[in-house]
């Protein structure tokens, strides 16, 4: 396999626009990041880090992402499955991939009433953390209990067992506003 190339912005490498340098195997190759190693300009553990990002985003733009047809979709990347008057939510496909390895969940109380639209949960990966928003309105009924020890669902499974709470809908008329299976593809790119 030919050698992947990644790139390193300038707020990591000073003095320079862009360096360029192959990786094999994830492991740095190229004798000039060695030489930059050595002068100081890059520590073992920023290697690692850079490496690690470099190539998961590599990958992720290579792979595609899955859209379950039985789940409704917010622009703002969650689903809903119904069932009767209770709906489970969860993110998609596409935003975990987004997001990267999920290190933390956090999750509403069961029992809390949320709006459409409303911030309700957080979500913290090794690259950023970002707010959950209810795409539909009513009271949480429970939450994942799973996610506490293994954030991880989110990545593995994100329409199984990476699913965040239930919800007793209040208005089953919001459903019509979010998308379908169709147009949250559109909407993705894929």
């Amino acid at each position: 396999m030919p050698p992947l190339f990644i790139r390193v912005p300038t707020p990591v490498i000073r003095g320079s626009s862009a360096l360029a340098f192959p990786i094999v195997g994830g492991e740095p190759s190229s004798g000039r990041l060695r030489n930059l190693s050595q002068k100081g300009i890059l520590r073992e553990n920023e290697k690692r880090i850079f490496n690690f990002l470099n190539l998961r985003n590599l990958q992720s733009k290579n792979m595609s992402t899955t859209v379950p047809a039985d789940l409704k979709y917010a622009k703002t990347h969650e689903w809903v499955r119904v069932s009767g008057d209770i709906a489970t939510v969860g993110i998609s496909d596409h935003a975990q991939h987004e997001l990267t390895d999920v290190v933390f969940v956090e999750l509403p109380a069961a029992g809390r009433r949320v709006k459409a639209g409303e911030s309700c949960a957080v979500v913290e990966s090794v690259k950023t953390a970002s707010d959950i928003y209810s795409p539909v309105s009513g009271e949480v009924v429970t939450v994942n209990p799973q996610l506490a020890e293994h954030p991880d669902l989110v990545n593995k499974q994100p329409y199984g067992e990476g699913w965040f709470y239930t919800i007793k809908l209040s208005q089953p008329s919001e459903l019509n506003s979010l998308l379908i299976p169709a147009d949250y593809s559109k909407e993705i790119g894929e």
